[in-house]
């Protein structure tokens, strides 16, 4: 027998094997909250709401969200940064999220969230992304997920890409993370807008590299039929 190509094979059972995927896929498609498109490794939950939004509904295959009318005035201010935009919304929890889980069997590294955002009306309003991972606070938003407009009308659709790929969001394994949508807009207060409709969201996608880890068995078996090889070529 070939033994180069047996110790490939060899090697080839103990590593991890990884592979770029699609780890959820939040499409909104038939108004649901639920991800079109999980990963068969992980698992991932429905999308739930915050309690300050006022309103979190789905319609026309995309998610709509507003902060509460009981919320302080202005909500978002026409001098407003976005750090004091996303204070607002996180200390009156305007946000929308979900949970990644993760089991023990794997390993999770993340590369990327990315979404499709618009607003509605001319309104001043502000949008970010925080996960338990680096903590909720105004500070840990993540600076490349976030938008912050003033009042110039109708904001139409992008696609905002926010990266992952830090130390923090590698190596996951044998545990869940929960990412926050934070959002901050001045139309809560309004008469005129009593729904608080301003923000809308398509096609939420979670990326990243998934890794098997090897059973003990496979390794301690592939181990040995190293060893073996190597003892014999001595």
């Amino acid at each position: 027998m070939n033994q180069p190509f047996l110790i490939v094979g060899l090697i080839s059972v103990l590593a991890a094997t990884s592979q770029a995927v699609t780890i959820a896929h939040y499409e909104f498609e038939g108004d649901s909250p639920a991800s079109s498109d999980i990963e068969s490794s992980t698992s991932m939950s429905d999308v739930t709401r915050g309690s300050g939004l006022s309103g979190a509904t789905f319609s026309d295959g995309d998610l709509w969200v507003g902060a509460s009318v009981t919320s302080p005035t202005p909500t978002v201010a026409s001098n407003d940064t976005i750090g004091e935009a996303m204070g607002n919304a996180v200390t009156n929890n305007w946000y929308f999220g979900f949970t990644l889980t993760i089991p023990d069997s794997v390993v999770v590294d993340l590369t990327s969230i990315q979404y499709d955002y618009s607003a509605l009306a001319s309104y001043y309003f502000g949008v970010g992304i925080a996960t338990s991972l680096t903590g909720f606070t105004s500070g840990d938003v993540l600076s490349d997920s976030t938008i912050m407009t003033g009042n110039s009308g109708t904001l139409a659709e992008q696609t905002i890409i926010a990266d992952l790929s830090g130390s923090s969001f590698q190596g996951l394994t044998d545990t869940t993370v929960e990412f926050r949508f934070y959002v901050s807009d001045a139309s809560s207060q309004s008469s005129t807008r009593t729904s608080g409709r301003t923000h809308f969201f398509d096609d939420i996608q979670l990326l990243g590299e998934v890794s098997a880890i090897p059973e003990p068995s496979i390794a301690l078996l592939g181990g040995l039929g190293l060893l073996g090889l190597l003892r014999r070529r001595r």
